[in-house]
């Protein structure tokens, strides 16, 4: 983060103070407390992927510019951590129900794998043939030299 001036060049805020942490900036400003974020590729289209999923549980951007996102500062809550266990669990959950996906499998094929590629494995160590070889052509690929 280089300046704090290009941080809130687009936003209409007074800073009072600012609090270095890691990568982050928090800024205290006449309109509350934020958080100065660098700003990741990645993380908008994570945040629209999410949102088409129904899980709302993350922080929305407050505001953003071209290099900084915006979010708003969440004071610590006081929580045993037993009762953080338990929240972390749940929020895991919910994200496993809602990015889940089913894949249609064909159980013929599942069934000669675990039928088949024993079979042959045993069959080439008695004789002693190439047993990588015949795992690699089992498994559908073409075999490596």
């Amino acid at each position: 983060m280089n300046n704090l001036k290009e941080i809130t060049s687009n936003f209409n805020f007074k800073i009072k103070k600012c609090k270095y942490c890691n990568n982050i900036r928090i800024l205290d400003t006449d309109k509350g407390i934020f958080v100065a974020k660098k700003k990741n590729q990645n993380n908008s289209g994570l945040f629209k992927y999410l949102q088409t999923k129904n899980f709302t549980n993350f922080l929305n951007v407050y505001d953003s510019n071209e290099n900084y996102d915006i979010y708003p500062y969440i004071n610590e809550i006081e929580l045993t951590d037993e009762e953080r266990a338990i929240d972390i669990i749940y929020l895991i959950s919910i994200l496993h129900n809602k990015t889940t996906f089913y894949k249609e499998v064909d159980l013929d094929k599942i069934e000669w794998t675990y039928s088949g590629v024993p079979v042959s494995i045993k069959d080439n160590v008695l004789t002693g043939g190439n047993v990588a070889g015949t795992i690699v052509l089992l498994a559908g690929f073409s075999e490596v030299s």
